[in-house]
């Protein structure tokens, strides 16, 4: 089989670093999420940037029936719904 080899890739459309450091502990893509917004914003992109306080990332899917997850749902719905 051989020895494995380390590549490299991008954990985000916003990333600008290798990734080096990043964990799974914290507010995974939090940082980076916002300063994309923010780049996009700042390049004349429409952009709405909703922060869930004490949400982690895949919350919605883990908890589907709590009603943070059923609003977050239908927030992404109303912007789809603007968008189109």
């Amino acid at each position: 089989m051989g020895t494995p080899r380390r590549t490299r890739c991008r954990v985000s459309p916003g990333s600008e670093s290798d990734g080096a450091g990043l964990t799974v502990f914290g507010p995974l893509f939090h940082d980076e999420d916002a300063e994309y917004a923010r780049r996009l914003s700042d390049s004349g992109v429409p952009c709405d940037l909703d922060v869930i306080p004490g949400a982690f990332h895949g919350f919605d899917l883990v908890f589907p029936k709590a009603e943070i997850s059923r609003e977050f749902w239908r927030r992404q719905a109303r912007a789809l719904k603007g968008a189109l």
